[in-house]
């Protein structure tokens, strides 16, 4: 939910029942008509796996690195937020419940985020896009990724936003 500076280092979560658009690890909750966004979280050289719906949901200054994220149900990461870092993670496998890939499923989807870094990931073989920012996604930078074998885009920025995308590697999506 809302809390802040939370950190989780060297854990495995694995089926956990989270709904779809919503992660094992989530990092954003709902109070009815008020909306809750933590910020400072710091999730590091974790197992995310074999959850029923997101591995993780993001919220403002998170920062994921090292984490291996794979075959979740739904997604592998899905949020937004400012200043969000996804750096080193291995992102595999993900959407095993076949949820549609247009609608939100398979390695990652960012919305309203400012400020977002996607740096350095292994991301590959989920059933949906690899690394996809869709709505009003600004000051983006997505470098340095590996984004293969993916059951639709490599790498898709949609709808509004200045990003910055070079020295990525994306085959066989």
């Amino acid at each position: 939910g809302g809390a802040r500076e939370v950190n989780s280092v060297g854990v495995v979560i694995e089926q956990y029942a989270s709904t779809a658009q919503d992660g094992a690890i989530e990092a954003n909750g709902c109070d009815h008509d008020q909306k809750i966004m933590s910020t400072g979280w710091q999730i590091l050289e974790n197992d995310i796996r074999f959850n029923s719906g997101g591995g993780v949901r993001t919220a403002n200054a998170m920062r994921l690195k090292g984490n291996r994220i794979y075959r979740n149900g739904q997604i592998g990461i899905v949020g937004e937020g400012t200043g969000i870092v996804v750096e080193s993670n291995d992102i595999v496998a993900n959407n095993t419940l076949g949820y549609s890939p247009g609608w939100e499923a398979g390695a990652t989807k960012f919305v309203l985020t400012d400020l977002l870094q996607v740096r350095n990931n292994c991301v590959r073989d989920n059933l949906g896009p690899g690394i996809w920012t869709d709505i009003r996604n600004r000051n983006s930078t997505i470098v340095e990724n590996w984004s293969v074998r993916n059951a639709g885009s490599g790498i898709e920025h949609e709808i509004r936003g200045r990003a910055l995308i070079e020295r990525n590697t994306c085959a066989f999506n």
